[in-house]
């Protein structure tokens, strides 16, 4: 492995966080980062050689970095299909009026509270428990909500239960859901147990669950310990499991140590493993030997 040049370590640092490193990464905004803000990564950025390209759709921002290889003067363009990863939020101000504004838009009047993601869409509420996306009403009654931080489909439950995307009813009875960042699906379980994917039941008895935040899949567990993924059931006697954001892929172990990627078994007397957002698995024998599937 060639080592990296001192002087192209600030170039890497950047991208590492730019990138956001992880595969299952979602929208934050850089406000946080001791007052750093994206525009000023990006014109740091732009100083040390780093192409970056202006978003393709609105505030969406970009779609991939153009990145120097260490070591070598020519550009290469990393992952050009991996969505967006530089949150660029729109900005949203409730003055004391109530008055609730996007920029310099008014959306409404009466709000109590917003969210908004990565898109130019705001969900907010107003006095009278009214939700909005943007300034258009979508229901009435609305317990909790969230906003899907890169399509801006809001998902939300009404004080009796019935949960919406956007203005489209998706259910009853619901007890809890997850959202998918990028693709804007909706996992949920109803009070009995029942999950569903979207509008779409995958199975019921479900003990917990999580949702690929890039690829949409559903990957649960039942109470009697059988793993699955939407409704295609991976295996049994699962001890933890793993999910690969941007592909789906999930990577877990049995109660015995054995690895398996999906439903395939992979491996045995695994004491460590991973896996990234493409579905790459490594792990590590019992004799310390690292493997890759």
């Amino acid at each position: 492995m060639k080592s990296i040049r001192r002087k192209d370590m600030k170039k890497v640092l950047i991208a590492a966080v730019m990138l956001g490193l992880g595969g299952g990464a979602y929208a934050a905004d850089f406000s946080e980062l001791a007052g750093v803000k994206a525009a000023g990564l990006k014109a740091l950025a732009a100083e040390e050689g780093l192409a970056v390209p202006d978003a393709l759709g609105g505030s969406a921002g970009v779609k991939a970095l153009i990145l120097p290889q260490p070591g070598n003067p020519s550009m290469q363009l990393l992952s050009p299909a991996y969505p967006p990863l530089l949150c660029q939020p729109p900005a949203v101000f409730i003055n004391d009026s109530g008055d609730i504004f996007r920029d310099e838009e008014r959306l409404g009047y009466g709000a109590v509270g917003y969210k908004a993601g990565c898109t130019p869409d705001v969900a907010w509420l107003n006095d009278s428990g009214q939700i909005y996306k943007n300034d258009s009403r979508i229901g009435y009654d609305a317990k909790e909500y969230q906003v899907a931080a890169w399509t801006g489909d809001v998902v939300w439950i009404n004080k009796s239960g019935h949960i919406y995307k956007n203005d489209t009813s998706i259910g009853y009875e619901a007890k809890d859901y997850k959202v998918a960042a990028y693709t804007g699906d909706v996992a949920w379980v109803t009070k009995s147990g029942h999950i569903y994917r979207n509008d779409t039941s995958i199975g019921y008895s479900v003990k917990s669950y999580e949702i690929a935040a890039m690829a949409g899949d559903v990957i649960w567990l039942d109470r009697s310990n059988f793993l699955y993924k939407n409704d295609n059931r991976l295996g049994s006697s699962i001890k933890e499991f793993k999910i690969a954001s941007l592909s789906g892929d999930v990577a877990w172990l049995d109660s015995y140590g054995s690895l398996y990627k999906n439903g395939e078994r992979v491996a045995s007397s695994v004491t460590r493993y991973s896996i990234d957002a493409y579905g790459k698995v490594i792990w590590l024998d019992s004799f310390g030997h690292q493997h890759v599937a």
